[in-house]
């Protein structure tokens, strides 16, 4: 398997420098943070941006439960509550909206 020798020295330099401080994270954290304040450079952070209202139409939609399964032999319209009522398929089809394009 190829190694990439600039990844390979990467891990080496992260892993002699977490060995350094017996690879405690917070002892590394308080060490980047010394190093940051000694830098003399600007650290900005951002305010978190306002949460996003989330309108009913983003929202998922409920699963439809078909009133012809058979609920005793699924446990899942078991569970939901589904029941086991006969529809009739002539009364389906009269009161679907009819496509003219379907012929």
């Amino acid at each position: 398997m190829w190694t990439d020798p600039i990844v390979e020295e990467i891990r080496h330099a992260r892993e002699a420098y977490a060995k350094q401080f017996n690879y405690d994270l917070d002892a590394i954290f308080e060490d980047l943070k010394r190093l940051e304040r000694e830098s003399g450079r600007e650290v900005v952070s951002f305010s978190p941006r306002p949460a996003r209202q989330i309108t009913r139409l983003e929202r998922r939609p409920t699963p439809v439960v078909y009133k012809t399964a058979d609920v005793s032999t699924s446990p899942v319209l078991r569970e939901s509550g589904a029941d086991n009522k006969p529809v009739d398929r002539q009364d389906d089809e009269q009161s679907a909206p009819k496509d003219p394009s379907i012929n």
